[in-house]
């Protein structure tokens, strides 16, 4: 172990009245109250840890993962004698669950690659960047929004993570921002928003414009399927993804049924917008959403809801460029649904 050389690391648990209790304690070093008191800081690294490797920065992930789940940590150490940590998390006893199988999903092969996120707590972010890496996903970050803007203007994302509560700039002014913005691809791409639990709730941070939500403290599924539903997904062609609705039989008739609905639909888009019903436009898009998710081509809808959705009224030259790259998408998918409609009629 690390830092101790001689004796040894002991855990100790205990579940007591609602309250999770974990005491980790070594023979080790040990720390003086100087170093006590520095412990627990991203990237410190105390007199003993010279000659090891690492970074300094488990003790400080560790008070956030504490923190993030509502408990305390207490540090006791004497230098030469060894140190003792005390953690201690409120957890209501949950009912036994016999033969339990856990239907979360396991992400490996994901449609998407490169992920941006910015958070004013880079401890935070390492954690989140080492989330997507076990995934096999690229993750940026960054800790403003001027650096975030200038990694955007470099590189295409799939999909973008934000605090909700940072300072200097909220997730609802940074939403705003990149949807004013023609820097990268800041007006479409997908936004997800992460915030402690109770602050708000996922139905007003939709409506805000948000394409998901992240409540702290989120495992790593959770991160998973999340970013999974959100990003801008890479078709191998980048066109959209029949495979779901044909899955289950019937595919010249499910075809003809996606055509026929799409035209009906992306003439109503039509005339919503040349009426300027934003109304109507905001029922028609959200209600195209959910079916166009399973095509895996709902990005132009997310922006177009987004903006409808926001605070203000949508710029008018934004607005209609939004509403252009639905139509270009109905327009695709009419076309390729037609030529995968004759395959079956051949057969």
């Amino acid at each position: 172990v690390k830092f101790t050389e001689e004796g040894g690391v002991s855990l100790i648990t205990e579940y007591d009245n609602g309250v999770l209790t974990l005491v980790i304690e070594d023979t080790g070093t040990g720390m003086t109250e100087e170093e006590q008191k520095q412990a627990f800081g991203a990237f410190e690294r105390l007199s003993n840890a010279a000659a090891k490797e690492g970074f300094g920065l488990g003790l400080a992930i560790m008070r956030n993962i504490v923190s993030m789940l509502g408990g305390t940590i207490r540090l006791d150490s004497k230098k030469g004698k060894g140190s003792r940590f005390t953690v201690e998390i409120s957890m209501q006893e949950a009912e036994e669950q016999l033969g339990y199988t856990s239907n979360t999903p396991v992400y490996h092969n994901n449609k998407f690659h490169d992920v941006v996120a910015i958070d004013n707590d880079e401890v935070l972010l390492l954690m989140l960047k080492e989330m997507y890496s076990q995934e096999g996903i690229h993750c940026d970050t960054c800790t403003d929004a001027a650096a975030l803007m200038e990694m955007i203007r470099q590189k295409e994302y799939s999909l973008l993570l934000t605090d909700l509560n940072m300072p200097g700039i909220n997730g609802f002014e940074l939403l705003e921002l990149l949807r004013s913005s023609n820097v990268g691809n800041s007006p479409t791409i997908p936004v997800v928003v992460a915030t402690a639990s109770g602050s708000c709730n996922k139905g007003e941070l939709l409506a805000k414009g948000f394409a998901g939500c992240l409540f702290k403290p989120f495992s790593i599924s959770e991160l998973m399927e999340v970013s999974d539903r959100c990003a801008i997904k890479a078709t191998p062609d980048g066109k959209p993804d029949f495979s779901a609705l044909l899955s289950y039989g019937n595919e010249a008739v499910m075809l003809e049924k996606l055509i026929t609905e799409t035209e009906k639909e992306m003439q109503a888009v039509r005339d919503a917008a040349k009426e300027k019903d934003l109304q109507k436009l905001d029922s028609l898009i959200h209600h195209l959403r959910s079916s166009w998710e399973v095509l895996r081509a709902d990005q132009p809808l997310n922006v177009l809801y987004g903006l409808l959705r926001g605070d203000a009224l949508p710029d008018g030259e934004a607005l209609s460029h939004a509403v252009t790259a639905v139509l270009d998408k109905g327009v695709e998918i009419i076309r390729l649904a037609e030529e995968e409609r004759r395959k079956y009629e051949d057969e």
